[in-house]
């Protein structure tokens, strides 16, 4: 998790790797140490305040909490509630799901994950295992292939459902321009909602289908199915797939 966080640091110096050292065990926890190297001194706390703030986001999609020494109070049930809520709210708002019954988006709210990224962070990377695919709640984001970018991604838009879909590995990188408020429905959770929602199948695959083909129009994606409905096709073919895990 530390490591990810030191990954592109802003003013960090190209092609040294961090090091993170265990520097105490103490009281509340253990105290890292990580060192990054940079050509610019003065951006010290620019530098400091990046990976503070990413490392805080990547604890907290973890489900780690920061132990402070105080006496913490919790009233879970109603923050997994509002998360839910969050999550239902997202999901209605994108045209992939918008439309869905009542019962159907509040399984896929159940299903899903709220995560925080801080800026330049990268959600996925090109080349990656595709496990998960994402909703962009709020924020915006850099689609990044072959170190080039090549479009951009932002609220109430969804990307990594094709290559979740199909098997294939990541095409691209997809990296945070501003802090990035996302819903991660990974594989096994998209997969127990199919289950149970069988005809979803079917109006995935054409919406999937349409919605290539539109990015497809302007340039941001390569299809290799020349209408909508023999990608609509294929896909159904690669849900059964998807199905039997």
């Amino acid at each position: 998790m530390l490591r990810a966080a030191l990954v592109d640091l802003p003013f960090g110096e190209a092609g040294r790797e961090p090091e993170i050292l265990v520097a105490e065990l103490a009281d509340n926890g253990i105290v890292y140490e990580c060192r990054v190297w940079t050509r610019q001194p003065g951006r010290g706390a620019e530098i400091r305040d990046a990976v503070l703030e990413r490392a805080r986001m990547g604890l907290t999609r973890a489900g780690i909490e920061i132990p402070f020494p105080q006496r913490t109070v919790l009233i879970r049930r109603a923050a997994v509630d509002d998360a839910s809520g969050h999550c239902r709210r997202a999901l209605a708002a994108t045209p992939l799901f918008a439309g869905l019954g009542d019962d159907v988006l509040d399984d896929l709210a159940a299903a899903s994950r709220p995560l925080e990224f801080a800026p330049g962070e990268a959600v996925v990377h090109e080349g990656d295992a595709s496990l998960a695919l994402y909703v962009v709640a709020a924020g915006n984001l850099e689609v990044e292939r072959g170190g080039q970018s090549v479009g951009r991604v932002g609220a109430g838009e969804v990307f990594g459902e094709m290559a979740l879909l199909t098997g294939r590995r990541r095409a691209a990188t997809v990296r945070s321009q501003s802090a990035v408020q996302a819903i991660e429905i990974d594989a096994g959770a998209l997969r127990a909602v199919l289950v149970g929602h069988p005809e979803l199948a079917e109006e995935l695959a054409e919406r999937v289908a349409v919605r290539q083909h539109e990015m497809a129009s302007v340039g941001e994606v390569e299809v290799e199915d020349e209408t909508p409905r023999g990608l609509a096709a294929y896909l159904r073919e690669r849900f059964q797939w998807f199905l039997a895990g």
